[in-house]
C-alpha cells in the first residue's frame, strides 16, 4: 500500500449545551485507507517499524494537518499519537511546526504499548512534559484500556487536561459516574477543569443518558461516523 491510498477523516466531538443545543466546533482526526476505508493496522505498524518509511508518513500527514488548520481558522483537531512514534525525531518537528496552532490542536496519548520500542515507556514523564512546553491539550485516550489505567493515569494526572473513554456497558458506565464525581472534586479543590470526553455514542438515549449525569462532550456514530473535511455546525438534537 502507497501513502496515495491514506487519507482522513474527522469524527465530531459534540457539546451538548442546556434545551438541547448541540454545537460541533471539534473533530478527531482519523488515518483511514481506501483499500477498506479502516484504519491500516498492518502498514502503520510497517511505518512503526521503518524510520525513513514514518518520515515519508509524517511529510505526507503534517502537510495535510496543516491545510486543515488553515482552513477552519475556528475547529479544534484532536490528534491521536501512539508512544512508539515518539521515538522518531519527525514528531518532534512536527510539534515545533505546528506549535503556532497549540490553542486549537489536541493531542490524544493512545492505550497502546510501544512495541517497537518499549523502553519508551520510561520517558512518559519526559514526552509529557515536552507536549505541555509546546502548550498543547493533553488527552489520555481509552482511559481503563491497555496501558492507560487508572494507575498509569494518577501517576501523570499533571499532564493530562482531558479524559477519553468509552461508553461499552455497565461496567464503563461506572468509570464515567466515578470520573464526573472526580473532576468535580477536583474542580472544587483546586479549581482546575479536567474535561471527559464519553466516546462510542450510538443512540439517543445513550447520549441523554450521559447529558443527565454532566457529560457535555460526547463522540460516536450517533454524532457521525466522520467526513473528508471537517465543519463548525451548531443543531439541534
Amino acid at each position: 500500500m502507497s501513502l496515495d491510498q491514506l487519507y482522513l477523516i474527522f469524527q465530531p466531538i459534540v457539546k451538548v449545551e442546556k434545551r438541547n443545543s448541540i454545537i460541533v466546533e471539534e473533530y478527531e482526526v482519523l488515518l483511514r485507507s481506501t483499500e477498506k476505508d479502516q484504519f491500516p493496522t498492518q502498514l502503520f505498524c510497517e511505518i512503526l517499524s521503518n524510520e525513513v518509511k514514518y518520515q515519508n508518513f509524517f511529510q505526507w500527514f503534517q502537510i495535510e494537518i496543516l491545510k486543515v488548520l488553515e482552513e477552519n481558522p475556528k475547529t479544534i483537531f484532536s490528534l491521536n499519537f501512539d508512544i512508539d512514534q515518539f521515538q522518531f525525531s519527525a514528531t518532534t518537528f512536527f510539534f515545533d511546526r505546528v506549535s503556532s496552532f497549540s490553542d486549537r490542536l489536541i493531542i490524544e496519548i493512545t492505550e497502546h504499548r510501544p512495541r517497537h520500542k518499549p523502553e519508551l515507556m520510561d520517558s512518559l514523564t519526559d514526552i509529557l512534559r515536552t507536549l505541555k512546553a509546546y502548550h498543547f491539550t493533553i488527552a489520555i485516550d481509552d482511559f481503563t484500556e491497555e496501558i492507560n489505567t487508572c494507575l498509569l493515569y494518577i501517576k501523570y494526572k499533571d499532564y493530562y487536561d482531558r479524559i477519553k473513554i468509552s461508553l461499552t456497558g455497565t461496567f464503563s458506565l461506572f468509570y464515567i459516574l466515578l470520573l464526573v464525581c472526580y473532576t468535580k472534586w477536583l474542580k472544587l479543590v483546586s479549581e482546575r477543569e479536567i474535561a471527559i470526553v464519553v466516546e462510542r455514542v450510538d443512540s439517543r438515549k445513550k447520549s441523554k443518558m450521559l447529558q443527565k449525569i454532566g457529560i457535555s462532550l460526547q463522540q460516536g456514530f450517533y454524532w457521525g461516523k466522520g467526513n473528508k473535511s471537517p465543519k463548525v455546525l451548531r443543531l439541534n438534537q
